[in-house]
């Protein structure tokens, strides 16, 4: 998907039906269960879950919107910045199964190209909804929640989640790593449904294009012989190509 100006205005981050254009691919997740063969002891997957995983939404940012990055950074004039929105689906489970816990991942195979800010970072209470519902980029590039307030930043773009559930943790900024994991809420499963991630991206002027990809660790519950059980599924790796094209960073399907 061709990258987006970062210009003014609000971007509403809501549930979507994405087109079969916006689907960049899916990732099985299955778990591995006991079973008797032919020679024996053994054992045999189970297929427990998917997430479809759709094109990046990518806003290029100007350097004269930032003045405090360029005040911070003395590289900054080497570097290219761009708000990359991440966007994918858990897919509903079968019968008797449902979600614990989720860590999406993004990970870039150059290590020049690294998150310089995640959003969001931590959500556990109703307070945080709140406080990141609504978010915008700081004059120094930082993702950060408006609660109420206005969006009075340089940047002039805010952001609002038309739903936003606890519970969220990032983890991985200042690297080309970095992940979300969603978490169920005591006493609820994790439900199914669109998700969506943003992550401030650097990377050199020098950049022409490169590689990832992404991946979904996940914690099935379900019965095994009676008992309800926490199952960690095993997945492959979802590979991307990533490489500048005239308007910016754009992400494709390897």
């Amino acid at each position: 998907m061709e990258a987006r100006d970062g210009g003014h205005g609000e971007v509403v981050v809501d549930d979507w039906t994405p087109s079969e254009l916006e689907h960049l691919g899916t990732i099985e997740l299955y778990s591995e269960d006991s079973a008797l063969t032919s020679h024996g002891e053994g054992t045999r997957r189970v297929r427990e879950g998917r997430v479809a995983v759709h094109h990046p939404v990518v806003y290029s940012l100007r350097h004269a919107d930032f003045p405090d990055l360029i005040t911070r950074r003395t590289d900054a004039a080497n570097l290219v910045f761009a708000l990359v929105h991440f966007r994918f689906d858990l897919l509903a489970l079968g019968k008797r199964r449902h979600y614990a816990e989720l860590r999406f991942g993004v990970s870039l195979d150059d290590e020049t190209v690294r998150a310089f800010s995640l959003h969001p970072t931590s959500v556990t209470s109703p307070v945080d909804v709140e406080r990141d519902r609504r978010f915008t980029i700081s004059p120094g590039l930082a993702l950060i929640g408006l609660g109420d307030g206005p969006g009075e930043f340089s940047s002039g773009k805010t952001f609002r989640y038309t739903e936003l559930r606890p519970m969220i943790s990032a983890s991985g900024e200042g690297s080309s790593s970095f992940s979300w994991t969603f978490d169920a809420q005591e006493g609820a499963p994790l439900t199914p449904g669109g998700r969506a991630c943003f992550a401030v991206i650097e990377l050199p002027v020098a950049f022409m294009s490169g590689g990832g990809a992404f991946t979904a660790d996940v914690v099935v519950r379900r019965r095994i012989l009676g008992v309800l059980t926490n199952v960690t599924t095993i997945s492959d790796r979802l590979p991307f190509t990533v490489h500048m094209g005239p308007t910016g960073l754009v992400f494709g399907a390897m």
